[in-house]
Protein backbone atom coordinates (compact mmCIF):
# COMPACT_ATOMS: atom_id res chain seq x y z
CA UNK A 1 0.00 0.00 0.00
CA UNK A 2 1.30 3.39 -1.31
CA UNK A 3 0.56 6.79 0.16
CA UNK A 4 -1.22 7.50 -3.49
CA UNK A 5 -4.13 4.61 -2.44
CA UNK A 6 -4.81 6.00 0.66
CA UNK A 7 -4.49 9.90 0.91
CA UNK A 8 -5.41 12.19 3.96
CA UNK A 9 -8.69 11.52 5.58
CA UNK A 10 -10.59 14.23 6.57
CA UNK A 11 -13.15 14.67 9.44
CA UNK A 12 -15.58 15.72 6.70
CA UNK A 13 -14.61 13.14 4.40
CA UNK A 14 -15.44 10.71 6.93
CA UNK A 15 -18.69 11.69 8.16
CA UNK A 16 -19.82 11.84 4.64
CA UNK A 17 -19.05 8.28 4.06
CA UNK A 18 -20.45 6.98 7.44
CA UNK A 19 -23.85 9.51 6.93
CA UNK A 20 -24.72 6.69 3.82
CA UNK A 21 -26.29 4.74 6.48
CA UNK A 22 -26.35 6.58 9.58
CA UNK A 23 -28.45 10.19 9.21
CA UNK A 24 -27.57 12.86 11.27
CA UNK A 25 -25.61 12.08 14.74
CA UNK A 26 -22.30 13.33 12.96
CA UNK A 27 -20.51 13.23 16.50
CA UNK A 28 -21.62 9.78 17.88
CA UNK A 29 -20.77 8.59 14.86
CA UNK A 30 -17.24 9.67 14.44
CA UNK A 31 -16.63 8.79 17.56
CA UNK A 32 -17.51 5.66 17.76
CA UNK A 33 -15.89 4.84 14.81
CA UNK A 34 -12.54 6.02 16.02
CA UNK A 35 -13.49 4.05 19.04
CA UNK A 36 -13.49 1.13 17.31
CA UNK A 37 -10.74 1.83 15.29
CA UNK A 38 -8.48 2.48 18.37
CA UNK A 39 -8.67 -0.86 18.56
CA UNK A 40 -5.70 -1.18 15.76
CA UNK A 41 -3.55 1.15 18.00
CA UNK A 42 -0.45 -0.59 20.36
CA UNK A 43 -1.99 0.42 23.62
CA UNK A 44 -4.12 3.58 22.78
CA UNK A 45 -7.53 1.32 22.83
CA UNK A 46 -10.81 3.49 23.67
CA UNK A 47 -13.94 2.54 25.31
CA UNK A 48 -17.29 4.32 24.72
CA UNK A 49 -21.32 4.09 26.71
CA UNK A 50 -24.27 4.94 24.83
CA UNK A 51 -26.61 5.66 27.39
CA UNK A 52 -30.44 6.89 26.10
CA UNK A 53 -33.86 5.69 26.23
CA UNK A 54 -34.98 3.04 24.08
CA UNK A 55 -35.46 3.16 20.37
CA UNK A 56 -33.47 6.23 20.06
CA UNK A 57 -30.29 4.54 18.08
CA UNK A 58 -27.77 3.94 20.78
CA UNK A 59 -26.99 0.07 19.81
CA UNK A 60 -27.38 1.16 15.93
CA UNK A 61 -24.59 3.46 16.25
CA UNK A 62 -22.06 1.26 17.02
CA UNK A 63 -23.09 -1.49 15.27
CA UNK A 64 -23.31 0.44 11.26
CA UNK A 65 -19.60 1.61 12.16
CA UNK A 66 -19.05 -1.57 12.88
CA UNK A 67 -19.73 -3.43 9.74
CA UNK A 68 -17.18 -0.77 8.33
CA UNK A 69 -14.31 -3.02 10.28
CA UNK A 70 -12.90 -6.97 9.47
CA UNK A 71 -15.73 -9.46 10.71
CA UNK A 72 -13.70 -11.55 12.62
CA UNK A 73 -12.17 -8.77 15.15
CA UNK A 74 -16.14 -7.80 16.25
CA UNK A 75 -17.74 -9.67 18.45
CA UNK A 76 -21.15 -8.42 19.62
CA UNK A 77 -23.31 -9.48 22.91
CA UNK A 78 -26.62 -9.31 22.51
CA UNK A 79 -26.42 -9.88 26.48
CA UNK A 80 -23.89 -10.93 28.88
CA UNK A 81 -24.38 -11.34 32.93
CA UNK A 82 -20.85 -10.08 34.69
CA UNK A 83 -20.20 -14.41 35.60
CA UNK A 84 -21.39 -15.57 31.95
CA UNK A 85 -18.73 -13.01 29.91
CA UNK A 86 -16.06 -15.24 31.72
CA UNK A 87 -17.00 -18.40 31.61
CA UNK A 88 -18.40 -19.05 27.96
CA UNK A 89 -15.01 -17.47 26.04
CA UNK A 90 -11.55 -18.46 26.40
CA UNK A 91 -9.28 -21.80 25.63
CA UNK A 92 -7.98 -24.20 28.53
CA UNK A 93 -4.29 -24.31 28.99
CA UNK A 94 -3.65 -27.18 29.63
CA UNK A 95 0.22 -26.74 31.35
CA UNK A 96 -1.07 -23.19 33.36
CA UNK A 97 -3.99 -24.62 34.10
CA UNK A 98 -5.94 -21.73 33.38
CA UNK A 99 -8.27 -19.87 30.60
CA UNK A 100 -6.58 -17.57 28.39
CA UNK A 101 -8.87 -15.07 26.25
CA UNK A 102 -6.60 -12.50 23.81
CA UNK A 103 -8.64 -9.99 23.34
CA UNK A 104 -5.71 -7.76 21.08
CA UNK A 105 -7.24 -6.00 18.57
CA UNK A 106 -10.42 -6.78 19.33
CA UNK A 107 -13.76 -4.89 19.07
CA UNK A 108 -16.64 -6.08 21.87
CA UNK A 109 -19.83 -4.34 21.43
CA UNK A 110 -22.73 -4.70 24.03
CA UNK A 111 -26.16 -4.48 23.45
CA UNK A 112 -28.65 -3.22 25.84
CA UNK A 113 -27.23 -4.55 28.58
CA UNK A 114 -29.46 -3.77 31.45
CA UNK A 115 -27.12 -2.55 34.09
CA UNK A 116 -23.13 -2.01 34.37
CA UNK A 117 -22.31 -4.49 36.81
CA UNK A 118 -20.19 -6.12 33.96
CA UNK A 119 -18.33 -2.86 33.40
CA UNK A 120 -17.62 -2.90 36.94
CA UNK A 121 -16.45 -6.16 36.36
CA UNK A 122 -14.09 -5.09 33.54
CA UNK A 123 -12.52 -2.16 35.05
CA UNK A 124 -8.94 -2.98 34.98
CA UNK A 125 -9.09 -4.02 31.68
CA UNK A 126 -10.65 -0.83 30.67
CA UNK A 127 -8.24 1.42 32.43
CA UNK A 128 -5.34 -0.89 30.67
CA UNK A 129 -3.45 -1.34 33.91
CA UNK A 130 -1.78 -4.12 32.90
CA UNK A 131 -1.69 -6.43 29.57
CA UNK A 132 -2.33 -9.58 30.72
CA UNK A 133 -4.95 -9.98 33.94
CA UNK A 134 -6.04 -12.74 35.83
CA UNK A 135 -9.47 -13.12 36.94
CA UNK A 136 -10.49 -15.32 39.82
CA UNK A 137 -14.66 -16.65 39.47
CA UNK A 138 -16.69 -19.54 40.38
CA UNK A 139 -17.73 -22.46 38.76
CA UNK A 140 -20.74 -24.58 39.98
CA UNK A 141 -20.36 -28.36 38.65
CA UNK A 142 -22.49 -31.34 39.38
CA UNK A 143 -19.27 -33.21 40.73
CA UNK A 144 -17.80 -30.66 42.65
CA UNK A 145 -20.16 -28.31 43.52
CA UNK A 146 -18.51 -24.48 43.64
CA UNK A 147 -14.86 -24.18 42.35
CA UNK A 148 -12.46 -20.87 41.50
CA UNK A 149 -10.96 -21.23 38.28
CA UNK A 150 -8.49 -18.66 37.17
CA UNK A 151 -9.55 -16.65 33.69
CA UNK A 152 -6.55 -14.57 32.37
CA UNK A 153 -7.32 -12.12 29.63
CA UNK A 154 -4.19 -11.16 27.11
CA UNK A 155 -4.45 -7.64 24.97
CA UNK A 156 -6.66 -4.70 25.21
CA UNK A 157 -9.65 -4.67 23.20
CA UNK A 158 -11.98 -1.36 21.84
CA UNK A 159 -15.42 -1.75 23.87
CA UNK A 160 -18.55 0.28 23.20
CA UNK A 161 -21.32 -0.44 26.07
CA UNK A 162 -24.76 0.17 25.32
CA UNK A 163 -27.18 0.56 27.76
CA UNK A 164 -31.13 2.77 28.03
CA UNK A 165 -30.28 2.53 32.07
CA UNK A 166 -28.74 6.12 33.41
CA UNK A 167 -26.66 5.14 36.72
CA UNK A 168 -23.49 4.41 36.08
CA UNK A 169 -20.87 4.59 38.91
CA UNK A 170 -17.94 7.36 38.89
CA UNK A 171 -15.53 4.46 38.45
CA UNK A 172 -16.43 3.17 35.20
CA UNK A 173 -17.17 6.78 34.21
CA UNK A 174 -13.75 7.88 34.18
CA UNK A 175 -12.99 4.93 31.64
CA UNK A 176 -15.28 5.46 28.79
CA UNK A 177 -16.37 8.25 26.61
CA UNK A 178 -20.01 9.12 27.16
CA UNK A 179 -22.24 9.30 24.34
CA UNK A 180 -25.88 9.75 22.92
CA UNK A 181 -27.70 9.80 19.98
CA UNK A 182 -29.71 12.70 18.71
CA UNK A 183 -33.17 12.78 19.38
CA UNK A 184 -34.51 15.93 17.71
CA UNK A 185 -37.40 15.88 15.24
CA UNK A 186 -34.94 16.61 12.31
CA UNK A 187 -33.23 13.48 13.15
CA UNK A 188 -36.01 10.78 13.29
CA UNK A 189 -37.84 12.15 9.81
CA UNK A 190 -34.16 11.40 8.39
CA UNK A 191 -34.23 8.02 10.21
CA UNK A 192 -37.61 7.26 9.23
CA UNK A 193 -36.65 7.76 5.73
CA UNK A 194 -33.85 5.78 5.46
CA UNK A 195 -35.60 2.83 6.98
CA UNK A 196 -38.08 3.34 4.11
CA UNK A 197 -35.31 3.18 1.79
CA UNK A 198 -33.66 -0.45 3.18
CA UNK A 199 -36.72 -1.75 4.26
CA UNK A 200 -38.35 -1.16 0.71
CA UNK A 201 -35.46 -2.82 -1.24
CA UNK A 202 -32.95 -4.40 0.97
CA UNK A 203 -31.09 -5.90 -2.01
CA UNK A 204 -30.90 -2.46 -3.82
CA UNK A 205 -29.62 -1.00 -1.05
CA UNK A 206 -27.00 -3.26 -0.14
CA UNK A 207 -25.76 -2.98 -3.96
CA UNK A 208 -25.56 0.51 -3.88
CA UNK A 209 -23.18 0.47 -0.32
CA UNK A 210 -20.84 -1.90 -1.86
CA UNK A 211 -20.89 0.03 -5.19
CA UNK A 212 -19.85 3.32 -3.15
CA UNK A 213 -15.97 4.06 -3.97
CA UNK A 214 -15.60 6.35 -0.27
CA UNK A 215 -16.92 3.48 1.59
CA UNK A 216 -15.65 0.53 0.17
CA UNK A 217 -11.94 2.61 0.21
CA UNK A 218 -12.52 3.08 3.99
CA UNK A 219 -13.19 -0.90 4.48
CA UNK A 220 -9.47 -1.37 2.36
CA UNK A 221 -8.16 1.35 4.82
CA UNK A 222 -8.83 -0.30 7.49
CA UNK A 223 -7.73 -3.99 6.75
CA UNK A 224 -4.80 -2.34 5.69
CA UNK A 225 -3.79 -1.12 8.98
CA UNK A 226 -5.26 -4.52 10.81
CA UNK A 227 -2.19 -5.34 8.68
CA UNK A 228 0.16 -3.00 9.69
CA UNK A 229 -0.72 -1.98 13.24
CA UNK A 230 1.62 0.85 13.41
CA UNK A 231 3.17 1.88 16.48
CA UNK A 232 2.71 5.99 16.70
CA UNK A 233 4.50 8.25 19.00
CA UNK A 234 3.36 11.71 19.63
CA UNK A 235 5.52 14.10 17.82
CA UNK A 236 5.04 17.24 20.89
CA UNK A 237 4.46 16.53 24.35
CA UNK A 238 4.54 19.97 25.30
CA UNK A 239 2.33 21.25 22.55
CA UNK A 240 -0.32 18.25 24.24
CA UNK A 241 0.23 19.90 27.40
CA UNK A 242 -0.32 23.29 26.55
CA UNK A 243 -3.28 22.63 24.62
CA UNK A 244 -5.10 20.44 27.27
CA UNK A 245 -4.64 22.81 29.80
CA UNK A 246 -6.25 25.34 27.46
CA UNK A 247 -8.86 23.53 26.87
CA UNK A 248 -9.90 22.03 30.62
CA UNK A 249 -11.45 24.61 32.44
CA UNK A 250 -10.52 22.67 36.10
CA UNK A 251 -7.92 20.01 36.89
CA UNK A 252 -9.05 16.81 38.63
CA UNK A 253 -8.12 13.80 39.20
CA UNK A 254 -9.84 12.23 36.38
CA UNK A 255 -7.81 14.52 34.13
CA UNK A 256 -5.06 12.46 34.00
CA UNK A 257 -7.11 9.81 32.54
CA UNK A 258 -8.77 12.50 30.21
CA UNK A 259 -5.41 13.59 28.85
CA UNK A 260 -4.55 9.96 27.95
CA UNK A 261 -7.77 9.55 25.98
CA UNK A 262 -7.23 12.71 24.18
CA UNK A 263 -3.46 11.32 23.28
CA UNK A 264 -5.23 7.85 21.93
CA UNK A 265 -7.51 10.10 19.80
CA UNK A 266 -4.79 11.89 18.32
CA UNK A 267 -3.02 8.54 17.88
CA UNK A 268 -5.43 6.72 16.14
CA UNK A 269 -6.07 9.63 13.78
CA UNK A 270 -2.35 9.61 12.74
CA UNK A 271 -3.14 5.21 12.24
CA UNK A 272 -5.64 6.12 9.86
CA UNK A 273 -3.45 8.31 7.93
CA UNK A 274 -0.40 5.81 8.29
CA UNK A 275 0.66 6.77 4.77
CA UNK A 276 0.64 10.14 5.40
CA UNK A 277 2.81 10.54 8.55
CA UNK A 278 6.51 11.14 8.96
CA UNK A 279 7.87 7.76 9.03
CA UNK A 280 10.76 6.63 11.80
CA UNK A 281 13.64 4.07 11.78
CA UNK A 282 11.90 1.89 14.01
CA UNK A 283 8.90 1.51 11.79
CA UNK A 284 6.97 3.73 13.94
CA UNK A 285 5.18 7.24 12.78
CA UNK A 286 4.77 10.62 13.99
CA UNK A 287 1.71 12.67 14.88
CA UNK A 288 1.14 15.86 13.67
CA UNK A 289 -0.80 19.28 14.10
CA UNK A 290 -3.20 17.72 12.03
CA UNK A 291 -3.90 15.02 14.82
CA UNK A 292 -3.76 17.51 17.42
CA UNK A 293 -6.54 19.28 15.94
CA UNK A 294 -8.89 16.79 15.48
CA UNK A 295 -8.58 15.13 18.92
CA UNK A 296 -9.25 18.51 20.37
CA UNK A 297 -12.11 19.43 18.26
CA UNK A 298 -13.97 15.94 19.40
CA UNK A 299 -13.10 16.56 22.98
CA UNK A 300 -14.17 19.93 23.25
CA UNK A 301 -17.41 18.88 21.66
CA UNK A 302 -17.57 16.32 24.69
CA UNK A 303 -15.85 17.37 27.36
CA UNK A 304 -18.96 18.59 29.00
CA UNK A 305 -20.68 15.53 29.70
CA UNK A 306 -16.98 13.83 30.46
CA UNK A 307 -16.55 16.77 33.32
CA UNK A 308 -20.07 15.93 34.79
CA UNK A 309 -19.88 12.40 34.46
CA UNK A 310 -23.24 11.70 32.83
CA UNK A 311 -24.50 11.05 29.50
CA UNK A 312 -25.32 14.08 26.65
CA UNK A 313 -29.04 12.85 26.80
CA UNK A 314 -29.06 13.96 30.90
CA UNK A 315 -27.52 16.91 30.25
CA UNK A 316 -29.90 17.64 27.14
CA UNK A 317 -33.08 16.72 29.12
CA UNK A 318 -31.77 18.89 32.68
CA UNK A 319 -31.30 21.85 30.51
CA UNK A 320 -34.80 21.33 28.33
CA UNK A 321 -36.98 19.59 31.08
CA UNK A 322 -35.41 21.00 34.30
CA UNK A 323 -34.65 24.34 34.01
CA UNK A 324 -36.78 25.05 31.49
CA UNK A 325 -39.92 24.28 34.00
CA UNK A 326 -38.34 25.81 36.66
CA UNK A 327 -40.10 29.16 35.68
CA UNK A 328 -43.38 27.66 35.67
CA UNK A 329 -43.45 25.66 39.20
CA UNK A 330 -46.12 25.85 41.17
CA UNK A 331 -44.32 25.19 44.45
CA UNK A 332 -42.65 28.26 45.27
CA UNK A 333 -39.67 26.12 47.13
CA UNK A 334 -38.73 23.42 44.16
CA UNK A 335 -39.86 21.71 41.38
CA UNK A 336 -42.21 18.71 41.88
CA UNK A 337 -41.57 15.47 40.45
CA UNK A 338 -45.04 15.49 38.59
CA UNK A 339 -44.10 18.57 36.77
CA UNK A 340 -40.28 17.14 35.78
CA UNK A 341 -42.69 14.41 34.06
CA UNK A 342 -45.12 16.28 32.28
CA UNK A 343 -42.68 18.46 30.92
CA UNK A 344 -40.38 15.52 29.58
CA UNK A 345 -43.59 14.41 27.71
CA UNK A 346 -43.75 18.07 26.14
CA UNK A 347 -40.08 17.78 24.85
CA UNK A 348 -39.43 14.63 24.06
CA UNK A 349 -43.27 13.06 22.97
CA UNK A 350 -42.79 9.87 25.25
CA UNK A 351 -43.63 9.00 28.92
CA UNK A 352 -41.32 9.03 31.44
CA UNK A 353 -41.74 6.40 34.33
CA UNK A 354 -41.52 7.92 37.47
CA UNK A 355 -39.58 4.98 38.77
CA UNK A 356 -37.29 5.64 36.45
CA UNK A 357 -36.82 9.20 37.18
CA UNK A 358 -36.20 8.67 40.81
CA UNK A 359 -34.37 5.78 40.91
CA UNK A 360 -31.98 6.59 37.94
CA UNK A 361 -32.45 9.76 36.65
CA UNK A 362 -32.54 12.33 39.28
CA UNK A 363 -29.87 10.40 41.39
CA UNK A 364 -27.28 10.62 38.57
CA UNK A 365 -28.23 14.56 38.06
CA UNK A 366 -27.63 15.02 41.87
CA UNK A 367 -24.06 13.14 41.86
CA UNK A 368 -23.19 15.33 39.20
CA UNK A 369 -24.12 18.22 41.02
CA UNK A 370 -26.86 20.08 38.78
CA UNK A 371 -29.81 19.59 41.07
CA UNK A 372 -30.63 19.35 44.46
CA UNK A 373 -33.65 16.76 46.23
CA UNK A 374 -35.05 18.34 49.40
CA UNK A 375 -38.30 17.69 51.06
CA UNK A 376 -41.35 20.18 50.23
CA UNK A 377 -41.90 22.10 54.09
CA UNK A 378 -45.47 21.93 53.16
CA UNK A 379 -45.52 17.95 52.97
CA UNK A 380 -42.90 16.21 54.00
CA UNK A 381 -44.05 13.30 52.08
CA UNK A 382 -42.78 14.94 48.80
CA UNK A 383 -39.66 15.65 47.65
CA UNK A 384 -38.91 18.50 45.63
CA UNK A 385 -36.31 19.03 42.79
CA UNK A 386 -34.32 22.54 42.63
CA UNK A 387 -31.50 23.20 39.81
CA UNK A 388 -28.30 24.30 41.28
CA UNK A 389 -26.64 25.43 38.08
CA UNK A 390 -27.11 26.87 35.03
CA UNK A 391 -24.26 24.71 32.75
CA UNK A 392 -22.76 27.00 30.46
CA UNK A 393 -20.92 24.87 27.21
CA UNK A 394 -17.22 24.41 27.79
CA UNK A 395 -14.61 25.81 25.61
CA UNK A 396 -15.00 24.77 22.38
CA UNK A 397 -18.71 23.52 22.77
CA UNK A 398 -20.72 24.66 18.97
CA UNK A 399 -17.29 24.33 17.08
CA UNK A 400 -17.02 22.12 13.98
CA UNK A 401 -15.88 19.10 14.47
CA UNK A 402 -12.05 19.25 14.30
CA UNK A 403 -11.49 22.66 14.62
CA UNK A 404 -9.65 23.62 17.75
CA UNK A 405 -9.89 27.08 19.37
CA UNK A 406 -7.22 29.50 18.53
CA UNK A 407 -7.84 32.14 20.99
CA UNK A 408 -5.36 32.15 23.83
CA UNK A 409 -6.62 33.70 27.14
CA UNK A 410 -5.88 37.29 27.48
CA UNK A 411 -2.84 38.19 29.48
CA UNK A 412 -2.81 40.50 32.46
CA UNK A 413 -1.64 43.97 30.27
CA UNK A 414 -4.47 42.89 28.07
CA UNK A 415 -7.29 43.14 30.68
CA UNK A 416 -5.36 45.90 32.58
CA UNK A 417 -8.07 49.26 32.72
CA UNK A 418 -6.73 52.29 31.57
CA UNK A 419 -6.85 55.37 33.81
CA UNK A 420 -9.90 56.74 32.10
CA UNK A 421 -11.94 53.47 32.21
CA UNK A 422 -10.62 53.36 36.09
CA UNK A 423 -12.31 57.08 36.70
CA UNK A 424 -15.43 56.25 34.69
CA UNK A 425 -15.92 53.21 37.22
CA UNK A 426 -15.40 54.85 40.29
CA UNK A 427 -18.34 57.83 39.21
CA UNK A 428 -20.33 55.14 38.37
CA UNK A 429 -20.62 53.49 41.67
CA UNK A 430 -20.51 56.19 43.33
CA UNK A 431 -24.35 56.86 43.85
CA UNK A 432 -24.38 53.32 44.75
CA UNK A 433 -21.51 53.60 47.40
CA UNK A 434 -23.99 56.88 49.01
CA UNK A 435 -27.30 54.45 48.92
CA UNK A 436 -25.00 51.17 50.87
CA UNK A 437 -23.73 53.81 53.21
CA UNK A 438 -27.55 55.68 54.04
CA UNK A 439 -28.75 51.94 54.66
CA UNK A 440 -31.93 53.38 53.08
CA UNK A 441 -32.16 50.76 49.79
CA UNK A 442 -34.17 48.52 48.29
CA UNK A 443 -33.28 45.76 45.14
CA UNK A 444 -34.77 48.16 42.64
CA UNK A 445 -32.16 50.55 43.51
CA UNK A 446 -29.43 47.99 41.90
CA UNK A 447 -31.94 47.04 38.77
CA UNK A 448 -33.19 44.30 40.66
CA UNK A 449 -37.05 42.95 41.30
CA UNK A 450 -36.74 39.62 43.13
CA UNK A 451 -34.18 37.88 44.72
CA UNK A 452 -33.89 33.83 44.93
CA UNK A 453 -32.27 32.89 48.35
CA UNK A 454 -30.46 29.52 49.17
CA UNK A 455 -34.04 27.55 49.54
CA UNK A 456 -35.00 29.18 46.47
CA UNK A 457 -37.94 31.22 47.94
CA UNK A 458 -38.80 35.09 46.00
CA UNK A 459 -37.82 37.26 48.50
CA UNK A 460 -40.13 40.62 47.36
CA UNK A 461 -38.48 43.81 47.01
CA UNK A 462 -38.24 45.27 50.40
CA UNK A 463 -36.79 48.80 51.17
CA UNK A 464 -34.44 48.54 54.06
CA UNK A 465 -33.81 51.25 57.06
CA UNK A 466 -31.25 50.72 59.34
CA UNK A 467 -29.69 52.53 62.25
CA UNK A 468 -26.73 53.75 60.20
CA UNK A 469 -28.97 56.06 58.45
CA UNK A 470 -29.59 57.66 62.02
CA UNK A 471 -33.01 56.78 61.89
CA UNK A 472 -33.64 56.67 65.52
CA UNK A 473 -33.89 52.87 65.31
CA UNK A 474 -37.02 52.85 62.84
CA UNK A 475 -34.81 50.42 60.75
CA UNK A 476 -34.34 47.86 63.51
CA UNK A 477 -38.34 47.89 63.98
CA UNK A 478 -38.83 47.05 60.01
CA UNK A 479 -36.55 44.79 60.43
CA UNK A 480 -38.66 42.65 63.08
CA UNK A 481 -42.04 43.00 60.63
CA UNK A 482 -40.65 41.69 57.94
Amino acid sequence: MDAKQFPEITLEELKETLSLTIRKDDLAKVVSFIILSSAYTEDSQLNGFFNSPSASGKTYIPLEVAKLFPAEDVKTFGYCSPTSFFHDAGEWDRIQKQYRIDWSNRILIFLDQPHSELLARLRPLLSHDQREITFRITDRTEKFGLRTKSVVIHGFPAVIFCTCGFTLDEQEATRVLLLSPEMDGEKIRQAVRQKIKTRSDPERFAKELEANQARQELKARLRAIREIRPRVKIHDDELLERQFFLHTKFLKPRSSRDIERVASIAITWATLNFWTREKLGDDSILTNQVDFDVAFGLWAEIAETQELGISPFLVDLYRKVIVAAWPARKNPTGLERSAVVKRYFEVYHSPLPMWKLIREILPSLESAGLVALEPDPGDKRRTLVRPLTIVEPFMGMGMRMGEVAQKKPPTDKETELTEEERQRNQEAALPYIRKLASGDFGLDDFGLDTAIDASGQDIEKNRCKSSVGGDNGQGQKNENEN
